[in-house]
């Protein structure tokens, strides 16, 4: 497969954040916060298991943990700018 062809198959299968479900995934973020679920400030894999999978319930999205990993990532940087 040449460059080209490989970057067009994974812009398609790259999903946009909007505003929205940046919004429904930091509600759920801080809902686990709230119910004590981030000891030492981390999520432990079980935390993030519930917040992916109640974020591709609500969404119809398939995320995997480590994708909603980098975007809380991304969202603290935004944040802190």
């Amino acid at each position: 497969m040449d460059t080209e062809a490989g970057q067009a198959k994974q812009e398609r299968s790259r999903t946009r954040w909007t505003a929205s479900l940046d919004r429904m995934f930091a509600d759920l973020v801080v809902k686990q916060i709230q119910l004590g679920n981030r000891p030492n400030n981390v999520f432990d894999k079980k935390t993030w298991n519930n917040i992916c999978d109640e974020f591709n319930k609500q969404t119809d999205l398939s995320f995997n943990n480590n994708q909603l990993r980098k975007h809380l990532d991304v969202l603290w940087a935004r944040f802190y700018l």
